[in-house]
């Protein structure tokens, strides 16, 4: 994903509506491999602007906004948020960062229902995948659309539709710019309200940038998917989730970056007290990040993140998670030393803690260290940062 330095909106109550309200924020985040250099490397090799250095403090200050509209049945939310990002030594990659969601969940009469949302970003990309060490926005608009028709008691049928598209500033990276044409169809059985099972099927079409080079095409592929999703309640404190298919993609040659095989993840949710939660999952799918979407990989991981809330005013969250990420050679991918195999192992901690209804103050500390067979790609990485937010409401 990209590299998000703001921080999170704080979220209007659930019962506010027929309101817009501001908020403004100011995160400082340390980042000690701000460009995810491989360990005992010195200074940053391929630097694009002079004076590059590894290590840097952040500057975020966010103006953002939530709004909330129940017109005759209809829930309309809006999103909207805008952070100036100022680095200390790493002056040239300064940008201004937009992000914006906007949804209309729509029904009509008793059985129809459904979603229409629009996401917008514009955030600096990761400089751990694509290892160009300028200043690279990565712009990415979606837009999708969703229904679902209550058929009876126990069976519903419902559809989704998807467009979107990813494009970088960078002119060195815009073979990763893409667009995305995709649909999902699915006919879902409930046994009561917390228990329920569905098959589904999905379908994308994804089409990368050809302005760069005739071969570029090589990239573009179709893919399609059948799966089984299901939730079920154990008890009111411990509930599973999940779903298995069967996944294949397919490139114009029809060989070379093919893929075809098993999909699956499993949730499980456990609720100790009212102050303490637990989330533990395990999965096995197809991956890639937004900003190096062409790079491909099977991913095979497991996370835990565990909550704790000893008052209203301090909230803990951990996270710890560990992924195994195969690679998918491709007709474009430069293979030095066999496929590029990844093992990426991440813990983080949040503290929240609201000392007025208005003010929100966070710590956040990430911890991530990547191993690669390709040693370009492998690092350690620390990241520490605080934010104050206030909320006019």
């Amino acid at each position: 994903m990209a590299y998000d330095f703001a921080p999170a909106p704080p979220g209007i109550p659930g019962g506010d509506f027929n309101t817009f309200k501001f908020y403004v924020a100011d995160q400082v985040t340390y980042d000690d491999n701000l460009f995810r250099v491989p360990p005992g490397t010195a200074g940053v090799p391929g630097a694009i602007y002079p004076n590059t250095a590894q290590t840097d403090i952040v500057n975020a200050t966010t103006l953002g906004g939530q709004g909330k509209w129940d017109i005759d049945r209809q829930e309309f939310d809006l999103n909207v948020r805008a952070d100036e990002i100022r680095f200390d030594h790493n002056i040239n990659l300064d940008f201004l960062g937009l992000d914006g969601v906007g949804t209309w969940a729509w029904r009509l009469g008793p059985y129809l229902s459904g979603q229409v949302m629009t996401l917008y970003d514009r955030s600096l990309a990761s400089f751990s995948q694509t290892r160009f060490t300028g200043k690279d926005l990565v712009t990415s608009v979606e837009e999708l659309g969703y229904a679902r028709y209550q058929i009876g008691p126990h069976w519903a049928a419902y559809g989704q539709v998807r467009w979107s598209y990813t494009d970088h500033s960078a002119e060195l990276n815009q073979y990763n710019d893409f667009h995305d044409r995709a649909g999902t169809t699915g006919i879902e059985y409930a046994t009561d309200v917390n228990d329920t099972i569905a098959f589904e099927y999905q379908y994308s079409d994804l089409t990368f940038n050809q302005t760069l080079s005739d071969t570029a095409v090589i990239y573009d592929y179709d893919e399609s998917s059948y799966r089984f999703v299901g939730k079920y309640a154990f008890s009111d404190k411990t509930s599973i989730s999940g779903y298995g298919g069967y996944l294949e993609r397919k490139y114009p040659d029809g060989g070379v970056g093919s893929y075809a095989g098993e999909i699956w993840r499993v949730a499980l949710q456990y609720s100790a007290t009212d102050k303490t939660q637990a989330a533990l999952s395990v999965w096995h799918e197809l991956h890639a990040y937004v900003d190096a979407e062409s790079n491909y990989f099977v991913a095979k991981g497991v996370s835990l993140a565990p909550t704790y809330a000893p008052t209203e005013k301090v909230n803990l969250t951990i996270l710890a998670s560990y992924e195994d990420q195969n690679y998918i050679p491709t007709a474009n991918t430069v293979l030095v030393g066999g496929a590029r195999q990844d093992k990426v192992g991440v813990g983080q901690a949040t503290i929240a803690y609201y000392p007025r209804s208005n003010w929100i103050v966070n710590v956040f500390y990430r911890h991530e260290k990547r191993e690669s067979n390709q040693y370009v790609y492998s690092f350690n990485d620390n990241i520490v940062s605080g934010s104050v937010t206030y909320r006019f409401w």
